[in-house]
């Protein structure tokens, strides 16, 4: 999908089930659906057989131009800045989010200005080549040392988009309630391609902002099979703002926003959700905290790569693999008969390097001299 200004309220898995959430708009950025397959390699090799109870939804696949789970997002947020005819971004995250780089790939796309608060992390080469491809897709990056640092950056953000209306916030991580909405129509995307198969008894997958993990709770209790499947979000900073109880908040709030937005008909239709009924959070994955990880980690991704051939990071897709690794090894050592396993692939493995290898530098021998003062010494 080539990005455009065009905005749709084109049918989706949600909008089937709920005509009257037509009215909310999107801008196109999928691909289409994102594959669904069986890990038969990784299964025999974890188990010693295969029974096809191991599979991956590939969201590294949901966009050339973007990828990763934040385009499942951005559809809604850049509709809403297209509505309100604003002219920039304005977001949050680390110096190596994906968030903030998936958010100036947009905006290049679009035409639209990007300013980028981003805080600490431990300087990797996937964070320099990160920053250094912000800055060539023309995102205005404002470096932060510290959490207070970055908080207070939140909070100006926020303040400059009502001061303006040419200003749309974004907020950290693209988790909101409308944003949301990208992970129930995935959920009930994941239940369309199965055409009355079971549904896989867990999902595994990483939680920052929690907007995935919510989108996904709410999915389940729109298609009815809350007593069907297990969301086991892994978190990979635990925190006071990112843990168990922010994800069942933000999915009590896209509830709430869904509800108020459908029809008196679509509403009886309604269902009752408990989002506690089948949500487990994993917290003890998240150290030694955001963007760091130790050698079971590295170990767990390439073993991936090696069986499956699927690339991970190991600021998020790596721990939740690690997770349910972990765990399908103990089911095995116990002797007990494995779940149905989805592992949601939310990694944006999108290749950098052609970005940054067009961008005029004026240094290109040390093309991080073009970036603020303040970045310098991540590439030291």
């Amino acid at each position: 999908m080539v990005l455009t200004n065009d905005i749709t309220t084109s049918a989706t898995p949600l909008t089937r089930k709920f005509p009257s959430l037509e009215t909310i708009a999107r801008t196109p950025i999928l691909d289409g659906e994102t594959p669904y397959h069986a890990l038969k390699n990784l299964e025999t090799y974890l188990t010693g057989k295969e029974h096809g109870r191991l599979w991956v939804k590939r969201d590294d696949l949901s966009s050339r131009e973007v990828g990763g789970n934040k385009a499942r997002k951005l559809e809604y947020l850049l509709a809403e800045a297209k509505r309100e005819n604003a002219s920039e971004l304005i977001t949050f995250g680390m110096w190596g989010s994906n968030h903030a780089l998936a958010t100036a790939i947009a905006g290049h796309a679009l035409q639209l200005g990007v300013t980028l608060h981003l805080g600490p992390q431990p300087p990797t080469p996937d964070v320099r080549k990160k920053l250094l491809a912000m800055h060539a897709l023309g995102a205005k990056l404002v470096f932060h040392g510290g959490q207070l640092s970055l908080g207070l950056g939140i909070a100006q953000g926020f303040l400059r988009s009502l001061w303006s209306k040419k200003i749309f916030y974004i907020p950290p991580g693209g988790s909101n309630a409308l944003s949301t909405l990208g992970y129930v129509n995935a959920f009930l995307e994941l239940q369309e391609q199965l055409e009355g198969k079971p549904l896989p008894k867990r999902i595994f997958l990483p939680m920052g902002t929690a907007g995935t993990s919510a989108g996904l709770l709410v999915g389940s209790c729109l298609a009815g099979v809350q007593d069907q499947v297990q969301i086991v979000s892994v978190g990979i900073s635990h925190s006071p703002i990112s843990n168990g109880k922010s994800v069942l908040s933000l999915a009590r709030k896209t509830y709430n926003f869904i509800r108020k937005h459908l029809s008196k008909a679509d509403l009886a239709r309604l269902p009752v959700c408990d989002f506690k009924k089948n949500f487990t959070y994993l917290k003890e994955y998240s150290e030694p905290g955001y963007g760091a990880t130790n050698p079971a980690v590295f170990l767990a991704m390439d073993l991936l790569q090696t069986q499956e051939g699927l690339v991970l990071d190991g600021t998020y897709s790596g721990k939740a693999f690690l997770a349910m690794r972990q765990t399908v090894e103990a089911e095995v050592k116990r002797g007990e008969e494995i779940p149905t396993t989805l592992f949601w692939l939310t990694y944006n493995g999108q290749r950098l390097e052609q970005i940054i290898h067009d961008f005029p530098w004026k240094n290109p021998a040390k093309p991080y001299l073009d970036l603020p003062q303040s970045f310098h010494f991540i590439f030291d």
